[in-house]
């Protein structure tokens, strides 16, 4: 079907009347310049004046929002030098209210040779009196329910039927391609959501396996543990064993003495390497093994050491009173010039 195109000659113009009072200037001037136009019917061209008349009345009580009647202003030149004239809203009411109504269409119209021929179907009368009575204007609430002209109702009903029947095929069609994409998004979906259980069974697989090698793990860790504990107890044992068999430390080392691997104690200059303990009166086996057990071997070094140093050494063998200092001193001493002279 062709677009149709008004004709200037075919063109069927209504008249419709509007009351302006309280009524928003701008939202009021909008549907009058829709009505002018002739946007409000379905034989809109625009290149074709197919609008409409107005008849606006009580154009006094035209609402201005905010403080627009102190703050807009009204310019006209008289076409003079220094010809600008300015004039507050608030005036223009009082003088000449149709102007707030003309002027603000007049915005709304498109800036073009037609705008001029739909100004003057727009008449604007300040009061509720106006002169149209003669051509019976409607309401204009009316606009909307215009008659298709018989010319094009006779174009448009041409392809009617073809078009009911393409129409027709069309829903056909389309419910079928409908149905088409319904059935591929349930496959997909279908796949999607076997994927994703195929997904979830390896993902909770490779968990099973991590949670029984963590536990494999722990047990690991466990028996380390026990078996660490176990070294532990034993070796605490075993210390606890070697301690209440060691031979305390002696702690009667006179100065200037070294320790030797064999010997245990020697001096600067190194005693007489010979075991003579036992040829002091009162020293048995016993004694010299505990003797011995604690790296004295001859008279000398006991003859070096200090008092306390002898009452410690006799508290340790726990022989108390066995060890005399001075005797064992003379001695020591005796014996050894008997033998090394």
């Amino acid at each position: 079907m062709k677009s149709y195109v008004a004709k200037q000659e075919n063109v069927q113009r209504e008249w419709y009347i509007v009351d302006a009072t309280d009524k928003p200037a701008g939202r009021l001037a909008v549907e009058i310049a829709t009505v002018l136009r002739g946007k409000h019917k379905p034989t809109f061209t625009p290149h074709v004046d197919t609008g409409d008349f107005v008849v606006v009345i009580n154009a006094k009580k035209v609402k201005l929002s905010g403080r627009k009647e102190e703050q807009k202003i009204y310019k006209h030149y008289t076409g003079w030098n220094s010809g600008l004239r300015e004039y507050k809203a608030k005036l223009i009411r009082e003088k000449n209210p149709e102007r707030i109504v003309m002027q603000a269409v007049k915005g709304m119209l498109p800036k073009t040779k037609l705008a001029a021929r739909m100004l003057t179907r727009l008449k604007v009368f300040p009061g509720a009196e106006h002169t149209h009575d003669a051509q019976q204007p409607k309401d204009f609430a009316e606009k909307s329910k215009h008659v298709v002209p018989e010319k094009q109702a006779k174009t448009a009903s041409k392809g009617t039927g073809a078009k009911k029947a393409k129409s027709a095929d069309a829903v056909e069609a389309d419910k079928a391609d409908k149905a088409d994409k319904a059935d591929k998004a349930d496959k997909a979906a279908a796949k999607k959501a076997a994927a994703a259980a195929d997904k979830a069974a390896a993902s909770d697989e490779a968990a099973a396996e991590k949670a029984a090698a963590a536990e494999k793990a722990a047990a690991a860790e466990k028996a380390a543990a026990d078996k660490s504990a176990d070294a532990a107890k034993t070796a605490a044992a075993a210390g606890a064993a070697a301690a209440a068999t060691a031979v305390p430390a002696f702690s009667g080392i006179p100065a200037g003495a070294k320790e030797d691997e064999k010997l245990g104690i020697v001096y600067e200059s190194a005693p007489d390497q010979v075991d003579d303990l036992t040829e002091i009166s009162g020293v048995g086996p016993v004694l010299e093994g505990k003797l011995n057990a604690f790296g004295v071997y001859t008279f000398q070094q006991i003859a070096n050491w200090k008092p306390a140093v002898v009452t410690e050494f006799d508290d340790l063998l726990d022989f108390p009173g066995r060890i005399e200092r001075d005797g064992w001193i003379a001695k020591a001493s005796e014996l050894h010039a008997a033998k090394h002279g």
